[in-house]
C-alpha cells in the first residue's frame, strides 16, 4: 500500500490537541468538537492562503506543464493488444441511439503485504480502458467569452477565440495516432477524409469543415475514437451522410482514406503543424490547453460537453516575424503521448485525476466533512470570483493538476465539475492513483497511532476490507 510520508501542516499532533478519551485517531464515528473545529481551522487557512497568491499562468511558465509531464510518467503508454475479450456495455440512452462502447480489460496486481504466511499477498484490481464509441464527442457553441467564462472564472493565461481551432487539431492529431495503437492489434481502422490535404491552408480548412473520422468496425459495430471531438451542427447535418458511409455505400471517389495500413495516419506530421502555426502565432497556452481539452473532451457523469467560441481566421492571429521558439514541453508532450491517451481513456480516470484536489491523505476518513467545509469557506464558493480562488489555490496546491482545471475552466466545464466533486466526493481510480504517484483515496494511506492497543482505525479497517475483497473492480464511483 501506499504511505503517506510527507508532513502535513496539520499533522496528528494538530488535531490530537484534544483527543476523545480512549479513542484511536480516526475511529469513531464522529469526531470530537475539538478535533472538527481544528481541522477546519488549518484547512480553511491552508486554502485562503494559496488562494490569494499573485500567480498568473502565461507564456513563460514551464513549471507546472513540467509538473503534469512528470505525474504521467508512471501511466503505462495506451497499447491493444487481441481484442478477444473485449465487451460493450450501454451507459445510457439518448433520443434516437443507444451508444454502445468498446471497453477493453486491464489488470493491476498489488502487493498487500510482506508477511509470508498470509494467504493474498496480492490484490488484483480491474480496470477498463475505452477504446471506442458507437458516438463521438461533440462541443457546444458558445456566443462569447462573457457567456463561456463566468464572473468566477476571469483569469485565464489563453486567448479563448483561438481555442477552437487548436482543439480541433489536437482532436484530429490524437485520432490519428489512435488507429496507429488499434492496429497493432491486428483490427483494421480508418482515418477518412472528404478530400486529401497535402498543405497547411488544406488542413485547417479540413479541420474546419470538419469533414474527417476516425473509426473501426467490429462485428457490424462502428466505434469512433474517443478523441473525435465535432460541433454538434455536424452530428444533426451529417449523421445520415456518414452511417451511410461507413456502411461503404457511398462514392468511393468522394472520400480519401489514409489508414488502410498500419501508421500510414502520421500523428507525428499532424504534430510538428501544429508547432510551426503556435510558434508563428505565439499561441503556447493554446496549444498546451488545447491538448488537455482534447483528452476531457468526452461527457462523464462529472463533466458536461465542452464549450468553444466561434472559428477564429488566420488573418485575425498575431504573426511573430522570428517564428518563436518551440517551448521544450511541447516536445517532451510529444514523447509522451501515448501515456497521455491512456490516462484519457480508463474510465474515469481524469475524473479521478482531477478529484485529487479534494482529498487530503493526512486527514482521516471520518472528518472530510470539516475539510469540505473549510474550502466552501476559504473559496467563499457562492459568491464571485470563487472559480479565481479555486484555480489559484490549484495552481499553488496541486501543480500537476493546473493544466487540466485550466482547461476545464477554459470550456465551461469546471464549474459543474467543482459543485460535483466536493458535494457528492470524488470518483476512485486505485491504478491510476498508483500509476502517476499520487494519493487520491483512504485505501492507499495507513493510519498509524501509537497507543499501546491492538485497536484497528477505521481508515486502516477501510485499506484492508478493499484490498481483502477479490470482487473489488475499479473504478468505483
Amino acid at each position: 500500500m501506499v504511505r503517506d510520508e510527507a508532513a502535513s501542516e496539520y499533522s496528528f499532533s494538530t488535531v490530537e490537541s484534544n483527543p476523545d478519551p480512549g479513542g484511536v485517531f480516526g475511529d469513531d464515528i464522529c469526531p470530537s468538537l475539538a478535533t472538527h473545529e481544528s481541522v477546519y481551522n488549518a484547512v480553511k487557512n491552508r486554502w485562503v492562503r494559496a488562494s490569494t497568491q499573485e500567480f498568473i499562468w502565461g507564456d513563460g511558465d514551464t513549471y507546472h506543464i513540467r509538473s503534469f509531464l512528470e505525474c504521467v510518467d508512471g501511466v503505462p503508454p495506451l497499447r491493444v493488444g487481441k481484442l478477444d475479450g473485449y465487451y460493450r456495455r450501454t451507459p445510457h440512452h439518448e433520443v434516437d441511439q443507444v451508444q454502445a462502447n468498446f471497453t477493453i480489460p486491464g489488470m493491476m496486481r498489488l502487493q498487500t503485504t510482506d508477511a509470508p504466511d498470509c494467504s493474498q499477498p496480492i490484490k488484483d484490481i480491474e480496470f477498463n480502458v475505452l477504446l471506442g464509441s458507437s458516438t463521438w464527442s461533440t462541443f457546444a457553441e458558445a456566443n462569447d467569452e462573457i457567456e463561456l467564462m463566468t464572473s468566477s472564472f476571469r483569469k485565464r493565461p489563453c486567448r479563448l477565440k483561438h481555442l477552437r481551432r487548436l482543439v480541433l487539431g489536437w482532436s484530429y492529431a490524437l485520432s490519428c495516432r489512435w488507429p496507429e495503437l488499434v492496429q497493432a492489434s491486428g483490427q483494421e481502422a480508418a482515418v477518412v477524409h472528404q478530400a486529401n490535404w497535402s498543405s497547411e491552408e488544406a488542413f485547417w480548412k479540413m479541420i474546419k469543415d470538419e469533414s474527417w473520422q476516425v473509426h473501426f468496425t467490429h462485428e457490424n459495430q462502428v466505434y469512433y475514437s474517443p478523441f473525435m471531438i465535432k460541433s454538434e451542427g455536424w452530428t444533426k447535418s451529417h449523421r445520415y451522410t456518414i452511417t451511410i458511409f461507413t456502411m461503404f455505400l457511398c462514392d468511393a471517389n468522394k472520400y480519401h482514406s489514409l489508414s488502410t495500413k498500419p501508421g500510414s495516419a502520421n500523428f507525428s506530421k499532424v504534430f510538428d503543424l501544429l508547432l510551426r502555426f503556435c510558434a508563428r502565432h505565439l499561441l503556447w497556452p493554446e496549444f498546451f490547453m488545447a491538448m488537455a481539452i482534447a483528452v476531457l473532451s468526452r461527457p462523464t457523469f462529472r463533466r458536461p460537453v465542452p464549450n468553444l467560441m466561434p472559428w477564429t481566421p488566420t488573418p485575425a492571429l498575431e504573426v511573430t516575424t522570428s517564428g518563436g521558439t518551440v517551448p521544450p514541453a511541447a516536445y517532451e508532450v510529444f514523447d509522451r503521448i501515448d501515456q497521455i491517451l491512456m490516462l484519457g481513456s480508463v474510465i474515469e480516470g481524469t475524473d479521478s485525476f482531477l478529484s485529487e484536489a479534494s482529498f487530503d491523505p493526512s486527514l482521516p476518513c471520518n472528518i472530510l466533512g470539516a475539510q469540505y467545509m473549510a474550502i466552501f469557506s476559504a473559496l467563499d464558493i457562492d459568491n464571485e470570483g470563487s472559480g479565481d480562488r479555486f484555480l489559484t489555490a490549484i495552481c499553488t496546491l496541486f501543480p500537476h493538476l493546473t493544466l487540466f482545471w485550466y482547461a476545464a475552466a477554459a470550456c465551461g466545464q469546471a464549474r459543474e465539475m467543482m459543485d460535483e466533486i466536493f458535494s457528492l466526493g470524488p470518483p476512485v481510480c486505485i491504478p491510476l492513483a498508483m500509476w502517476t504517484r499520487r494519493v487520491q483515496t483512504a485505501w492507499q494511506v495507513s493510519y498509524v497511532f501509537d497507543n499501546g492497543e491492538d485497536d484497528i482505525s477505521r481508515a486502516k479497517e477501510l485499506s484492508l476490507l478493499f484490498l481483502t475483497r477479490p470482487e473489488m473492480i475499479q473504478p468505483l464511483p
